[in-house]
């Protein structure tokens, strides 16, 4: 964490829990929108250690709030929220549905562009790992929206949906008797 070793007087604790609190805080943030880590296992983990260090600074806050009235359940405090940070970081569902119906022309900066492609990747391992609907739609979603906004006509999602109408087609056509004749 941060250390400030000249912030030792008692009148000078509430700037250093306050300054505790704002960068736990900030750094949770960034780093919950960010993702700086592709792989989801570490990055997963790295959010718990940054909502760990969210929770004891503000069991910090609070200890320090409630030091007038000799309250002295600071530390059990600490420990009873450990398993909630834990169950929200752990059973937090991912939804990319924002992102990912962003186009591609609406982000600022290219960090925006490589989150929107983790959070596709991240869906695109939920609907092959586990099969979830809906994953699938949301994919089928993030397809049909970025043809609208893509402005490259080689596009590969654009070829990929072209692909899948024809196996749709193929398809239908199969069950109903009429073979693959005349297919465009």
């Amino acid at each position: 964490m941060y250390t400030f070793g000249f912030l030792k007087r008692p009148e000078q604790q509430w700037f250093l829990v306050a300054v505790l609190v704002i960068l736990s805080l900030l750094t949770f943030e960034r780093f919950a929108t960010l993702r700086p880590y592709h792989n989801q296992r570490i990055s997963q983990l790295q959010l718990l250690f940054r909502a760990l260090a969210v929770w004891s600074t503000f069991s910090l806050f609070i200890a320090k709030l409630l030091q007038p009235s000799l309250f002295n359940g600071g530390l059990e405090l600490w420990l009873l929220g450990i398993p909630l940070v834990l169950g929200m970081v752990f059973f937090k569902r991912e939804t990319h549905l924002k992102i990912l119906l962003q186009g591609l022309a609406n982000f600022s900066q290219g960090e925006d562009i490589t989150y929107q492609i983790d959070c596709l990747l991240a869906v695109i391992r939920v609907k092959e790992t586990t099969g979830d609907r809906n994953a699938e739609i949301a994919l089928k979603g993030y397809i049909y929206t970025h043809e609208e906004t893509c402005p490259n006509i080689q596009c590969h999602l654009k070829q990929y949906k072209r692909n899948m109408i024809q196996l749709n087609i193929i398809k239908n056509r199969r069950r109903a008797g009429m073979g693959t004749q005349n297919i465009v």
